[in-house]
């Protein structure tokens, strides 16, 4: 049996997106259909007559896909991800260019550009 090729050896350095193939934006149901696609072509059942080493793969890949499936299926989890990563872009709230997400001094979220953010120090909790 052959390797899959929609998922590349170096899935592990890839973003959750680009291991399902998505865009930044796509919605809950196009995430769920480009997992549940991957995830069959990848699970290691389907591998029961292989030899090792592409069981091995197979379980190392659908472990990728279902850590990827896991934050983005949660919008929390999605967000926080995208803080993190720094990864999906978004307008700026400020001029309108494109920017990314970045959290703000009240800890919540804003799209700013570089030129428009400003980090804001956090006030310290002890008196």
């Amino acid at each position: 049996m052959s390797l899959d090729r929609d998922l590349s050896p170096q899935v592990e350095t890839q973003s959750h997106y680009q291991v399902l193939g998505v865009p930044f934006d796509a919605p809950l149901d196009t995430i769920r259909k480009a997992w549940l696609l991957k995830i069959r072509s990848a699970h290691p059942d389907r591998y029961a007559e292989a030899s090792a080493e592409v069981k091995d793969e197979m379980q190392r890949r659908s472990a990728v896909l279902n850590s990827a499936w896991t934050v983005l299926q949660d919008e929390n989890r999605r967000l926080e991800y995208d803080l993190e990563t720094g990864q999906r872009p978004a307008r700026c709230s400020v001029c309108g260019l494109l920017g990314k997400l970045r959290r703000g001094a009240r800890g919540g979220v804003v799209a700013a550009c570089d030129e428009c953010w400003v980090p804001q120090p956090r006030k310290s909790t002890t008196t």
